[in-house]
């Protein structure tokens, strides 16, 4: 069923932490089993499987735990195609929505795997004055680079940027 995040994404996701109730679970052999399941230690206890959750489900889950929001709308121009971005992020269109959701949701599986600092991990890191210093850092020299990869500047400005903003900050 199509609502339903594929078999490769729900193993993704329970590596990444998803653990919440789903209407659907994929069997030992790959199967989609419409079937409640309160969490995925059930899942695996009982059909030695993971849990399938609906798009709307796992994009909540990244809005929510990892602060990464998406955007998802017609795109506008000679052939009807459906664009289905995370913030901050353009992907191309594609012909339906489902696809547009699909590579979103890789998207944002690439994003949690590659730790790539967002606000939500980066106050997870607020344990003392040491860690706050290195996540503030972690932070602005990511969007530094980038930003300095959207406007093309050189290593040397990227460099006095990042210098200016944590002397700033920290």
């Amino acid at each position: 069923m199509k609502d339903f995040v594929p078999h490769k994404q729900s193993l993704e996701l329970k590596e990444l932490g998803f653990d919440e109730e789903c209407l659907a679970l994929f069997s030992r052999d790959k199967s989609l089993l419409i079937k409640q399941m309160p969490n995925q230690q059930e899942c695996e206890q009982y059909f030695g499987g993971v849990l399938a959750p609906t798009f709307s489900q796992a994009f909540k889950w990244f809005r929510e735990i990892h602060d990464l929001d998406i955007i998802s709308r017609p795109h506008i121009g000679k052939t009807k195609k459906y664009i289905c971005d995370p913030v901050n992020y353009r992907l191309e269109a594609r012909n339906t929505p489902e696809e547009a959701e699909l590579k979103c949701l890789i998207k944002l599986i690439e994003i949690v795997k590659e730790d790539k600092p967002t606000i939500a991990n980066t106050v997870k890191k607020f344990h003392s004055k040491e860690s706050t210093e290195q996540a503030i850092r972690e932070l602005v020299e990511h969007h530094i680079t980038q930003f300095s990869k959207v406007f093309n500047l050189n290593a040397d400005w990227r460099d006095s940027l990042t210098k200016k903003y944590i002397e700033k900050y920290l």
